[in-house]
């Protein structure tokens, strides 16, 4: 049993539900996508590029298409250009 074990929960940047959770230390690569199980949205997580993007559902609701993501606390801010 893993005893000290820490987790994030990668979160949906429209309703926060938590999308996936991930083991803080261990390397994450390359896009997932991943539905929000509340919203129905479906996104693209790349966990190497840390980013966040709306692939598909609600797409007339969803003004933000891009997020930065924050591997440390699961949470994610809109992308500035």
């Amino acid at each position: 049993m893993v005893e000290n074990q820490s987790l994030v929960n990668v979160k949906c940047p429209m309703c926060e539900t938590t999308l996936v959770t991930v083991e803080m230390g261990e390397e994450v690569k390359g896009p997932f996508q991943h539905k929000c199980g509340k919203c129905k949205r479906y996104w693209r997580v790349d966990y190497t590029k840390k980013v966040v993007t709306h692939v598909r559902g609600k797409v007339e609701k969803t003004p933000i298409k891009k997020w930065l993501l924050d591997l440390k606390t699961g949470e994610s801010t809109p992308q500035i250009h």
